[in-house]
């Protein structure tokens, strides 16, 4: 039996890694040859620490990046260094996010169901690449949430407090983490009608302290400078016809809209129910300050939401299938 369940993971990890490859290969060869300067251009002015606000402050990265590409180039003096530093963190980036948001999906429902909904991930994630382009920080985003969620889940403190750190240095909405590992044990209207019971709870608290703290000291150390595009010009950017239209095809393509059909509240287990407000501060952040034709910023999120998605059609599934 143990020697089944070992070759049965193998076979699943090899599944997760090919849709990892995928992913990487359409971004190798249908979008980094057209932002292939913009793409160095980020990384350097991050190193050298001259980008504008908010990439400045996105460090995880880079900063990987930095270290695998740096020795690479002193050894070989190959002129493909970074390219290929850029293609293999980039296959390790998607791997973590496919890895990390199956144990998620796992959580609540089965291997089969799991294994269609990273699929949905990996078609969602390819959409996500078509604007401007997939910034690195978009490809971890998936994969640290996911396992924010699962260490919040199985109540596991100090690997959530961790991750949720590692959350931050990769992007500013790393903070949108932290309410997390609360939300697992209240829902909002608990909070509202005792929000002194989680006083007795200090970790819960502390954990968004933290994260606050963590964001203004990487400001401090990174240095304050001008924001790389205003609220005005990104509203005058997103409100155009063609713009509105565009980015609501993208939408519908990347969330897999048709899931919606299947949904039904009652099917949705109590703690993803939970981390809603998470959604929902993301949502009201992107819709304030992104470019709204940029869907990948919904990476964060998007394995939630399709496992709630998933809740609906696994619920389906279950009235299809003949009783024995």
């Amino acid at each position: 039996m143990n020697n089944f369940n070992i070759n049965n993971n193998k076979k699943l990890y090899l599944i997760l890694l090919f849709l990892a490859a995928i992913v990487t290969l359409n971004y190798v060869f249908f979008v980094y040859p057209l932002y292939k300067e913009l793409i160095i251009e980020e990384y350097n002015s991050i190193i050298n620490g001259t980008a504008l606000s908010p990439t400045r402050h996105r460090l995880l990265f880079s900063y990987i990046l930095d270290a695998v590409y740096s020795p690479l180039f002193s050894i070989t003096k190959n002129q493909h260094s970074f390219a290929l530093s850029f293609f293999f963190l980039s296959f390790c980036a998607y791997a973590f996010s496919f890895v990390c948001s199956y144990k998620l999906f796992q959580l609540f429902h089965s291997k089969t169901s799991s294994l269609m909904l990273s699929l949905l991930l990996a078609l969602s994630f390819v959409v996500g690449h078509y604007y401007h382009y997939a910034n690195a920080w978009s490809m971890l985003e998936g994969g640290i949430f996911s396992l924010g969620f699962v260490y919040a889940y199985q109540q596991k403190k100090l690997p959530f407090l961790l991750i949720t750190i590692i959350a931050v240095l990769n992007r500013e909405t790393g903070i949108f983490l932290a309410p997390a590992y609360l939300l697992a044990n209240h829902s909002v209207k608990d909070i509202i009608k005792k929000p002194f019971a989680i006083l007795k709870k200090p970790f819960e608290i502390a954990v968004p302290l933290i994260a606050i703290l963590e964001y203004i000291l990487l400001r401090k150390l990174t240095g304050e400078t001008n924001h790389s595009i205003t609220i005005s010009e990104t509203f005058a950017l997103n409100s155009t016809p063609y713009n509105l239209v565009l980015t609501a095809i993208r939408y519908a393509l990347y969330f897999h809209v048709y899931l919606l059909l299947f949904v039904k509240v009652s099917t949705i287990p109590q703690f993803l129910k939970n981390q809603l407000p998470i959604v929902m501060i993301v949502a009201v952040f992107i819709s304030l300050f992104g470019i709204w034709m940029e869907v990948r910023m919904f990476n964060s999120v998007l394995p939630l939401l399709l496992c709630m998605g998933g809740a609906g059609l696994a619920s389906v599934q279950e009235k299809s299938t003949p009783k024995p």
